[in-house]
């Protein structure tokens, strides 16, 4: 299996792929990480690449000229979706990054990559309650509307995964994905186990970043 990690951070530092510090101090420990674990976490190649394999099978584009193609995702997804999901702890198994920052420009593929991991949130935890968040409705949307064109494209997905009035339903496992805007009733009921939150630096409170972390509590990773 390739290890994206590596990949990226050989291309930084061969200046074909330009990053900025911070790009560079992270990935550097990643790096470091894959061979010297800290602590009990180690790197599972696995389990690092069933978020990609899963949104490169069964996710397809929706817009333009790459309508019903499968997701491709760029060297920075891969290598940013290893990180999240490959460090895990050794005897739990149970992933150790809990809260991702991604910021990009416009155009890079982020809501569509956003889009397939909520899928894939949905279909590989039982009861999941995947939240696509942002301060207006219509924004929260953009993912949750994407992910839907993908269950539609797909027949493995379009099986399982069935839309209600208001959110995404697999009866198969009882999860789901709801959209959710900065005005929603936030308080009711929330069990979130994904928790997408579009244009975060819009924000101008922490009132729905602090009840939607809040409404994790219940949930081991």
């Amino acid at each position: 299996m390739i290890n994206y990690i590596q990949e990226y951070y050989s291309k930084i530092g061969s200046g074909e792929i330009i990053a900025g510090k911070r790009i560079k101090q992270v990935y550097k420990k990643l790096v470091f990480e894959l061979d010297h674990p800290v602590d009990n976490w180690i790197f599972d190649i696995e389990k690092a690449n069933q978020s990609i394999a899963f949104i490169e099978t069964y996710c397809c584009n929706s817009k333009g000229q790459w309508m019903g193609k499968p997701v491709k995702l760029l060297l920075w997804q891969k290598a940013l979706l290893q990180a999240i999901y490959g460090f895990v702890d050794k005897d739990t198994k149970l992933r150790r990054t809990r809260e991702v920052f991604v910021t990009c420009g416009r155009k890079n593929g982020k809501s569509t990559m956003l889009s397939g991991l909520g899928l894939f949130g949905m279909c590989t935890e039982n009861g999941a309650q995947v939240l696509c968040s942002a301060n207006k409705y219509q924004q929260a949307r953009i993912i949750f509307d994407e992910s839907r064109n993908m269950v539609l494209q797909s027949p493995e997905l379009n099986k399982i995964i069935r839309k209600r009035k208001t959110d995404l339903y697999m009866d198969l496992n009882f999860s789901s994905m709801l959209p959710l805007s900065k005005n929603s009733r936030l308080a009711d009921g929330l069990n979130c186990s994904l928790a997408l939150v579009d244009e975060v630096h819009e924000n101008t409170d922490r009132y729905s970043y602090d009840v939607i972390k809040q409404s994790m509590s219940a949930r081991q990773q």
